[in-house]
């Protein structure tokens, strides 16, 4: 679980932030007379160099370069395995190449390019991420495309108690907090190493009646910013 250096109100703590499932799924177990069942990666045995589409009937008869007998059905560590890329007019794997940010403007046209940034993670350093300003909720999801949410939970009760307040300032003023990493609260957020800069954001909403008490805090993660091309 990662940790987020938060600052508020004159305090930080390292609070302990989560992903959202994408869809909730029971949990389901597959068993036989002689035991659970488990799933196992293996080598299919298909050349994925061969364009199987374009193979005829009369290919298949003459020869297989289709299949790759050679450790088929092996069982495959996942951790062992890495991307190679390869060039469809030849069979080996390419190395001379670069990876390269490619910036758009408003109206879709390619603004930029630029050698790809390799980035460390900067949600847990020595400097705490900073609220910045509020924005009217309204106005932050008609301004922003959120791309990633994170649920920021507690572990203790002085950690809830820091976060209920949070998420009880931004629930009575309507409003969403703008983060900043850095010294100076001025750079975006990167979550995870060799990342992409986001502009972050949270969300808090308390509970009422019978569940009075409870609070919600969501980081809200966006690259992109909604804007009118110019006339």
């Amino acid at each position: 679980m990662d940790l987020l250096h938060l600052e508020y109100n004159g305090k930080s703590a390292k609070l302990p932030i989560r992903s959202l499932p994408a869809k909730i799924k029971p949990q389901l177990s597959y068993k036989t007379s002689v035991g659970k069942l488990s799933s196992v990666l293996l080598r299919s045995g298909i050349n994925p160099l061969v364009q199987t589409e374009n193979i005829s009937f009369q290919d298949i008869i003459d020869k297989d370069d289709e299949i790759i007998l050679d450790g088929i059905g092996e069982a495959v560590d996942r951790d062992t395995l890495s991307t190679a890329y390869y060039d469809p007019a030849n069979p080996q794997p390419e190395t001379g190449f670069e990876f390269v940010d490619v910036i758009f403007g408003p109206d879709g046209a390619e603004k930029q390019r630029r050698p790809h940034l390799i980035r460390s993670a900067n949600i847990n350093t020595l400097n705490p991420i900073k609220i910045t300003k509020q924005l009217p909720i309204n106005e932050a999801f008609a301004s922003f495309v959120f791309k990633q949410t994170h649920q920021i939970v507690h572990e203790d009760g002085l950690m809830r108690d820091f976060l209920f307040g949070l998420a009880q300032d931004l629930h009575q003023s309507q409003t969403i907090a703008v983060l900043g990493a850095g010294a100076k609260g001025n750079q975006p957020l990167i979550v995870r190493d060799k990342g992409n800069p986001y502009r972050a954001f949270l969300y808090g909403e308390i509970g009422t009646g019978d569940n009075a008490g409870a609070y919600k805090l969501l980081l809200l993660l966006s690259d992109q910013e909604l804007k009118l091309p110019e006339a």
